[in-house]
């Protein structure tokens, strides 16, 4: 809304500045008006409404009456870009300021400005320290209660607080980012809350829900537990000892919390509902705003949407599913309903729509019975979408394109369970029709108001596969795919509109099952002698009925005594018979502490595969320790005697009297003894012993032995070890391996840690050991070493070692490192020794540190060293690399000293004979940076050389680039510079090429505050070609001035200039273009002007081509000016004694235009002219073209002919008019007499009016003394209707008496007469047809006999075969 308001004019503005004091109003409304402000930027000019604005706002914030909120929105604003007289009129009011809210956020505000160091509010500051006249702008407020700005770089915060509340009432965080010179809201998140006091006052308030429950709880605590517990709870809760009558009433816990509760539901009914507003913005775009009103509209529409849906399933539809199986249950659900329209060239809107309906289903449902359950579960679900396409205007227009996308599933289970004592049996009848596993259907329609037709395909490649594939007994899976391919037809639309389309997977039954039953029996056995051994029996039956039934039998035994289990499963239908037996052997039978497991696989009653495995019981031995720790466990009330606890010295029995049983019993007292609670209680615990745990396993494939020890060792010197031995044996030599381990911590003066592991197999021995030692003197030293060592038989070894030690006292921090490595693998080897030491003194500030890394391969060979010193406030860092046999050597110095960092490399390098050598140099101090790069490659005469200084200081940046590359006779340079300081940039360059190619290219550029130039120039030269060229711009804060010069010559046979000049200035462009172009003896030369102001342009221009006294130009115009426009071209030429001529105008005047179109050709053989006029103007369109053609040539003859064509057009918006007219003549005259002369002539005028509409075609044709003339006539006028048709033929061929032309004419016509309603229709028929065309046939014969023979002359035969190459020479020449 800112930068809306601000771009609009000063009406806008008044009229949103007018709403901060207006009492109509609200207060959200005001403080909208003033935060409409914030971005809007202040105009330059002291405008009144501006001046008058600025009065309001500070009103505002001067108004104590006034909100807080609204008066801190008009502070924000009038301190984007504040008033010294503003200013001065906050100071003088901020002292005795009575609201504290605003008193302490402007304070705060103020003194987060003062405190900035940015340069953008460097101005700001000093105004307000001009304003302040060196008074305190006030102390800072108490956070948690009064209002306050809070500003960290770029994120500020506001918190508002009102009157006393403890919570504030608006909080708002803002994140801007300064970049490009502008400031940019990356952020914005606000909250504002109104009403939640009385919320949190009866949760947290002094007799709140929570305070008071929880000293209810230690009060009821408190008064339950021992007094010394009772104590130490006062000592914590001081509020237990004072407030006595509360502690009193705190009877019933669970009454107290329960009177807390409801008194905590009475509070929050009454209380006020509160109220909150979130909002979000991100890079000034809200993007969130919610109310919690918003929020509990929300909440009732789910609450409403949840118990509509409840009431859709009626408690009968669920008493239906449960007692019968034959329910249908279907749903529908429109999930999808989008429509939009766009617009059309038309006029008639395009509608799309798209929607979508989910169907599902069930049918079935659960019947339960003593003697037969029944259940049935058929689910189904279909999806489908509905696309649209098409125009559509209620009640006129009603078409488009509609495609049917259908997805549909189906499945089902119809069982029947019978249950009896000891079996189970699942009845399953077989499907009688096919289950729709999935399947998808595209349809496409077209839809005309409420016709619905289905689209043919518009290719007729139709794809349709259906296969079937046997699933399981009884069943089989099918799959149906059909479509149009139309990917071989470019013209064809993409799928899926090519057509309709099918995509089916089903199950069919094939019926041979009928249904499918699956049994569980149980049966308890006897075996053995005299059935004393008890076996369970568990049999599974599948069965399939039908013509051939399949059945599958599976039992499992158990038997009691030998604790041996079988399976056996049978299919006889495919052979199959498998067993499996699995068995516990007993103990006694194989060695006392062994117990063995079978494993038998039977196939057909023989056994296949047996495994038999012993375990040893395992041993586990623990060895107590004799030596413990005691622990004294303080007891509540230690200490206290039964006279300190309040307990009475004796117990007194009451008296009983019973004279009806003669009982009388009197009273008595039992002294108690006086009891002391222990103050402790010690619990001795001892310390961990050792334990040893071993196993074996046997078995005929593989043995393993385990073992493992952890604990104290029993020696004088105090030791803990621990080891692990596991070995593994096997006829398979890859599946034997041994692996131990063992560690050792000892302590006496030192603490040591040894650890040792092993690992040993066919492919790979590798053992690890670590050692660590620390001893504590007056410096804690540490040293430990590490090895790891592998080999493997197929050639691998390697070995890591590691050495170090580590020294610390008071004074000196120190540590050295020792590491080796070497690998080997086959004739592929590597080593590596890396040396790292260093020592630091704290309190001295020296450390000193050194490296060595060597490295040496079969590929290569490199040493590195690193020493650094810190000493006296100077750093020093030295690095020395030496790799490949001295080729590649590198320094490296850094050092710090006198406040200044500086850095130096010194590398060199040989590659294929060439030496290279790079040095650089780099520091920095205070005032200064300064780089130098110098690289030099020399070989043999070949050398590479460059050099880049730069600097950078007070008086800006310099930059200066140094390059020679010379290579064998060839040497190219490089000069650059480069300067940035107050006054601008500028930079500069040449580069040079010396060889058979010679290039030199120099380029200026500069840029100021005002002006940017820039200039190349560039010069080439190989042999005798030449390029000169040359490049300036000059860019202003008004203009841009651009040209470029160029030439180029190739020897005296070609040569190219070009001068291309362009000027821009305020609401003015013009451009020059001069192109030469010379070839051989051609010449091509373009000129063009350019000239154009605001609705004005001026464009002309010329292109000529020459070629020796031949000529070619072309000229051009184009104008506008005042809704006027003018384009004119000319073409002009003469070529090889053939002249030519083309000039065409195009003339616009507002909605008017006129083209004028003239062409001339003349040649010796050839002439050609036509002339073309148009005129357009609103409501009226003519058109006249006349053409004109002749020509003559010579051969074996003379030939001519004359051709003319005109054409006239008139359109009107109810009246249309034309004529074509053309006529055409041949005249031929041959060497050996014989004469042709051919004149054919055809006019066509048209008339259509709403009166009447005629139109007349005519034609005549003529050869020699031969003529033949058609007629057609088609009209419609008020009075008839008709068409006319006639021809006429003219000739002596049919003529056998004498040589006179006989003629012949044949006419026909339909008419409609239609004041008196008469049709009249004339058609002759020659009677003598058959002979007629006889004597037709007769005269073609002769004239074909005729051409024949002269053909076939031996004169005109050579002749022709000579007639190509006179051809040939006549073009050529």
């Amino acid at each position: 809304m800112a930068a809306a308001m601000g771009a609009a004019g000063p009406a806008l503005r008044s009229a949103v500045i007018q709403c901060v004091n207006q009492p109509a109003a609200s207060l959200a409304v005001q403080q909208a008006a003033i935060q409409a402000f914030r971005l809007t930027p202040v105009p330059e000019e002291a405008s009144q409404i501006h001046s008058k604005g600025r009065e309001i706002l500070m009103q505002v914030l001067l108004d104590g009456a006034s909100p807080m909120q609204k008066r801190i929105a008009a502070y924000l604003v009038l301190m984007k870009d504040p008033q010294p007289t503003e200013l001065a009129q906050l100071a003088d009011a901020l002292p005795n300021e009575q609201d504290q809210q605003v008193k302490s956020f402007v304070i705060s505000h103020v003194t987060n400005i003062l405190s900035s160091t940015e340069p953008a509010t460097k101005e700001l500051r000093q105004k307000i320290l001009d304003a302040l006249q060196g008074n305190e702008v006030g102390a800072p407020m108490d956070p948690t209660k009064f209002s306050r700005n809070y500003k960290i770089g770029s994120v500020e915060g506001n918190m508002f607080f009102e009157g006393s509340s403890y919570l504030p009432k608006e909080v708002m965080l803002e994140m801007t980012l300064k970049a490009f010179g502008y400031d940019i809201d990356m952020m914005e998140v606000g909250m504002e809350g109104n009403g939640f006091e009385p919320t949190v006052e009866a949760l947290f308030g002094k007799n709140g829900f929570f305070p008071d429950t929880a000293l209810e709880t230690m009060y009821f605590v408190s008064e339950n537990m021992p007094l010394r517990v009772n104590e130490i709870l006062q000592n914590m809760l001081p509020a237990l000892k004072k407030d006595r009558k509360k502690r009193q009433a705190s009877q019933n816990l669970m009454r107290e919390i329960g009177r807390n509760l409801n008194k905590l539901v009475n509070e929050m009914k009454t209380a006020q509902s509160p109220e909150a507003m979130v909002y979000l913005r991100l890079l000034g775009n809200e993007l969130g705003y919610l109310k919690t009103n918003e929020m509990e509209e929300l909440a009732y529409s789910a609450a409403m949407m949840v118990d509509s849906m409840f009431k859709m399933f009626p408690t009968d539809i669920m008493k239906a599913l449960m007692t019968k199986a034959d329910n249908t249950i279907f749903a529908h659900y429109i999930f999808m309903d989008n429509e939009f329209f766009l617009p059309t060239a038309t006029g008639v809107p395009l509608r799309i729509t798209m929607s979508g309906t989910f169907t599902p289903g069930i049918k079935g449902g659960l019947q339960i019975a003593r003697d037969m359950s029944e259940v049935t579960f058929m689910p189904s679900a279909g999806i489908e979408f509905v696309s649209e396409i098409g125009s559509h205007i209620p009640e006129y227009i009603n078409s488009g394109l509609e495609m049917h996308t259908n997805i549909f599933h189906e499945s089902g289970l119809s069982a029947k369970i019978s249950m009896e004592s000891d079996n189970v049996k699942l009845i399953i009848p077989a499907p009688t029709r096919p289950t729709k596993l999935i399947k998808m259907t595209n349809t496409l329609v077209a839809v005309t108001g409420s016709e619905v037709k289905t689209i043919p395909p518009m290719v007729m490649d139709k794809v349709d596969v259906s296969e079937c594939t046997p699933f399981f007994a009884g069943m089989k899976y099918c799959t149906d795919l059909q479509y149009t391919d139309a990917f071989s037809h470019e013209t064809a639309p993409f799928f899926p509109i090519t057509g309709d389309s099918k995509f089916a997977v089903e199950l069919h039954p094939t019926g041979e099952v009928t249904e499918y039953t699956a049994t569980i029996a149980y049966e308890l056995l006897r075996e053995g002698e005299e059935g004393r051994q008890k076996v369970d029996s568990v049999k599974f039956v599948l069965r399939a009925e039908g013509a051939e039934p399949t059945e599958a039998r599976a039992i499992m035994k158990y038997n009691r005594r030998k604790n041996v289990i079988t399976a056996d499963i049978q299919i006889p239908d495919y052979d199959v018979e498998a067993g499996l037996r699995l068995g516990v052997v007993d103990g006694n039978t194989k060695g006392k502490g062994t117990h063995s497991i079978s494993l038998d696989l039977i196939n057909k009653n023989i056994p296949q595969l047996s495994l038999v495995g012993h375990a040893n019981e395992g041993k586990a031995v623990y060895h107590f320790n004799n030596e413990h720790f005691s622990i004294a466990i303080p007891l509540p009330l230690g200490g206290k005697s039964t006279e300190e606890l309040n307990f009475p010295p004796a117990l007194t029995t009451p008296s009983v009297s019973l004279p009806q049983f003669g009982l009388e019993i009197v009273s008595m007292e039992i002294p108690i003894p006086e009891l002391v609670v222990p103050e402790s209680l010690t619990l001795s615990i001892p310390l961990f012993g050792k334990a040893e745990i071993s196993t074996l396993m046997k078995s005929n494939l593989y043995e393993m032995e385990a073992s493992m020890a952890a604990g104290k060792d029993i020696v004088d010197t105090p030791s803990y070890s621990a080891k692990f031995d596991v070995r593994g044996t096997s006829p398979v030599d890859i599946l034997s391996f041994t692996m131990t381990g063992s560690g050792v911590l000892a302590t006496t003066d030192s603490i040591k840690a040894h650890l040792e592991s092993s690992l040993a197999h066919k492919f790979l021995e590798a053992t690890v050991v670590i050692t660590e030692e620390a001893t504590f003197t007056d410096k804690l030293n540490l040293k430990s070493s590490s090895k790891i060592e592998a080999k493997s038989p197929l050639g691998v070894h390697f070995i890591l070692g590691h050495d170090g030690t580590t020294g610390m006292n008071a004074e000196e921090i120190s540590a050295h490192s020792d590491f080796k490595g070497d690998f080997t693998a086959g004739p592929v080897y590597g080593k590596t020794i890396s040396t790292q030491s260093f020592a630091i003194f704290p309190f001295r500030q020296e450390a000193k540190i050194d490296s060595t890394v060597q490295l040496e391969s079969t590929l290569v060979k490199a040493q590195n060293t690193i020493a650094a010193t810190l000493a006296n406030g100077e750093l020093s860092v030295v690095s020395n690399t030496n790799a490949f046999e001295d080729h590649l050597t590198h320094v490296a110095e850094l050092s710090f000293k006198d406040s200044k960092l500086s850095l130096k490399c010194n590398a060199n390098a040989v590659v294929l004979g060439m030496k290279i050598h790079n040095q650089a140099e780099a520091s920095a101090g205070a005032g200064e940076v300064v780089m130098r790069m110098e690289t030099n490659a020399d070989h043999t005469e070949n050398r590479v050389y460059s050099l880049l200084i730069a600097s950078l200081d007070v008086n800006g940046l310099a930059v200066n680039s140094d390059a020679t590359i010379k290579l064998l006779e060839n040497e190219a340079t490089h000069k650059a510079t480069l300067k940035m300081n107050k006054d601008g940039l500028t930079t500069s360059g040449t580069n040079t090429l010396q060889s058979p190619l010679s290039l030199e290219n120099t380029f200026n550029a500069g840029l100021d505050a005002s002006t940017a130039t820039l200039s190349i120039a560039n010069k080439a030269a190989i042999r005798d070609i030449k390029v000169d060229n040359a490049n300036t711009l000059t860019i202003t804060l008004s203009s841009l001035d651009f040209n470029s010069k160029a030439e180029a010559t190739a020897s005296e046979y070609a040569s190219y200039t070009h001068d291309i000049t362009i000027n821009l200035k305020p609401y003015t462009a013009s451009a020059n273009v001069n192109n030469n172009l010379n070839v051989l003896a051609a010449n091509f030369i373009n000129e063009a002007q350019l000239q154009a102001e605001l609705y004005k342009m001026d464009l002309t221009g010329n292109l000529k081509a020459i070629y020796g006294e031949e000529e070619i130009k072309h000229t051009y115009q184009v104008n506008y000016a005042d809704m006027t426009a003018n384009a004119k071209c000319s073409t002009i030429g003469k070529l090889f004694g053939t002249h030519m001529s083309h000039n065409t105008e195009l003339e616009v005047v507002g909605l008017a235009a006129r083209i004028t179109n003239d062409a001339r050709f003349n040649s010796q053989p050839f002439r050609f002219d036509h002339t073309i006029r148009c005129s357009i103007v609103p409501f009226d369109f003519n058109l006249d073209a006349i053409f004109n053609a002749d020509g003559d040539m010579t051969m074996y003859g003379k030939h001519s002919a004359q051709l003319y064509g005109k054409f006239l057009l008139k359109a009107q918006p109810l009246a249309f008019a034309s004529s074509h007219e053309c006529r055409a003549s041949v005249n031929q005259q041959l060497d050996n007499g014989f004469a042709l002369e051919t004149t054919l002539d055809n006019k066509m005028d048209t008339v259509l009016s709403p009166q009447e509409q005629k139109t007349s075609f005519r034609m005549k044709s003529k050869l020699n003394e031969h003529a033949f003339n058609q007629d057609m006539s088609v009209y419609n006028t008020a009075e008839r209707t008709g068409i006319e048709v006639s021809g006429t033929f003219l000739t002596n061929m049919f003529n056998a008496e004498s040589t006179e032309n006989q003629e012949f004419t044949i006419s026909s016509f339909l008419k409609y007469d239609k004041i008196t309603e008469c049709q009249i229709i004339l058609f002759p028929l020659i009677e003598t047809l058959p002979a007629f065309l006889e004597s037709v046939k007769v005269v073609v014969v002769r004239v074909a006999e005729a051409l024949q023979d002269y053909i076939n002359n031996e004169e005109i035969k050579a002749k022709l075969e000579a007639l190509p190459q006179y051809v040939s020479d006549f073009v050529s020449h």
